[in-house]
């Protein structure tokens, strides 16, 4: 199957909504997991986790992560493009599926294991060296991971190698 004119601009918007949804979710998770450990009191700390787990279960992973690469797919699929016609366009496959697996391996377990030390501990668990590091840790692969999806962005946009015009 080949995308008409139509189709091809419909699919760029419906990825473009999407690649928002991912890099806007992860900014504001690195944004809201840099200022937990300052917060005033543990309402104020629940209140800025339960926040970045709504933004990772219903925006960055559902409609950012997987909506991108369900409409790269297709993009892929059914456009003369390929998946390795541009050599920027196979960085953006590999950028895109490295992203998808530390996330999934890393970045989602040590978030839980992060909230449940502050369900059982409130503030007094970022006084845990453990605690600390793995949220340091963490916090430095969300920047790598924001700063990865923005190089993506601007693979996107500036198609290397590709004639323009």
């Amino acid at each position: 199957m080949h995308l008409g004119k139509k189709g091809q601009l419909v699919l760029r918007i419906l990825h473009l909504a999407a690649v928002s949804c991912w890099l806007g979710g992860v900014l504001c998770v690195l944004l809201l997991m840099h200022e937990a450990p300052l917060a005033g009191s543990d309402d104020d700390l629940f209140g800025m986790l339960r926040a970045s787990a709504v933004i990772n279960q219903y925006v960055l992973v559902p409609a950012g992560a997987f909506g991108t690469f369900f409409t790269g797919l297709t993009f892929s699929l059914c456009t003369s493009r390929g998946f390795v016609k541009y050599p920027w366009v196979a960085c953006k496959w590999f950028i895109a599926a490295s992203l998808l697996v530390v996330g999934t391996l890393f970045l989602i377990p040590w978030a839980g294991q992060e909230l449940d030390d502050v369900c059982r501990n409130g503030l007094a668990a970022y006084t845990r060296p453990d605690v600390m590091a793995r949220h340091a840790r963490r916090e430095l692969y969300c920047a790598l991971y924001a700063a990865l999806l923005g190089l993506a962005l601007a693979l996107a946009v500036l198609k290397p190698g590709e004639r323009q015009g």
